[in-house]
Parts: C-alpha cells; structure tokens; sequence
C-alpha cells in the first residue's frame, strides 16, 4: 500500500504539476495574445505615423517646389534685368561723345556771340556814321543859311 500511495501521491504530483504547467502555458497564451494585439496597435499606430510623414513630406515638397520656381522666377528676371543695364565702358564712351558735343556747342555759341557783337558793333558804326553826317549836313545848312542871309 505504501507502493500505490506512493505512486498516487507521484501521480497527483505529476497531475498537480501537468497542471500547473497548463496553467502557466494559458498564462504565457494570454501574455502572447496580449503581446500580440500591442504589436498590431503598434503597428497600426506606426503605419499612421508614417502615412502622416510622407503627407507632410509630400506637402514640403509642393511647398519647396513653388518657393524653388518663385526663387528661379527671380533670379530670371535680375539676369534679364542685368542683361538689358548699360556697361560702364558703354557709359564711358557716350559720355566722352556728349562732351565732345557740349564742347562744339560751346565753341559754336561763342563764335555767334562774337559774331553778334560783331554785327552790332558794325550796326553801332553805321548809326555813328549816319548820326555824323546828319549832324554834318545840319552844320553845312546852318552854315549856308546865315551866309545867305547876310
């Protein structure tokens, strides 16, 4: 009797055990379901994020797009700008020309004015002239006059 107690008390060892083992093996079932549905919410939860990203990735994309062409737009414009500005040597030469022009026109009014004081000087000389010979003529007449009539 000892024997079979023995071997009932090994048999409800090992029941005892095989369920404990159970036990565990349904805690470990539990804990991996519970693991398992954290890595599906995480992985959802991932798959938003990075759907979110590539949204605001593709957003400052069209965003740097429309800054880029703004930029270019004017960066064409300062060259066409530039491009259409008159070169110093440019300016150099046509300053030089309108000198050159400015001093001809000074020259040319000089020699009219020294022609116009010319013309009035002769004009003078001409008035001179006459105003003397009236006045010749008036002494020659007063002359004539008081030896007629004396």
């Amino acid at each position: 009797m000892a024997k079979e107690d023995k071997e009932k008390q090994l048999l409800l060892c090992r029941q005892e055990e095989q369920i404990k083992c159970l036990y565990s093996f349904g805690k470990i079932e539990t804990e991996l379901i519970a693991q398992k549905n954290l890595m599906e919410q995480m992985t959802v939860l991932f798959d938003t994020k990075l759907l979110a990203i590539d949204k605001a990735l593709n957003v400052a994309s069209v965003t740097m797009d429309k800054r880029l062409d703004g930029m270019n737009e004017f960066r064409d414009t300062l060259r066409d700008q530039a491009a259409r500005f008159i070169t110093r040597d440019e300016v150099k030469k046509e300053n030089e020309r309108i000198e050159t022009d400015l001093r001809f026109l000074r020259e040319s009014r000089a020699i009219l004015e020294g022609k116009a004081s010319q013309k009035l000087a002769y004009i003078t000389l001409v008035a001179t002239i006459v105003s003397f010979m009236l006045a010749l003529t008036g002494i020659i007449a007063n002359v004539l006059i008081r030896i007629f009539n004396n």
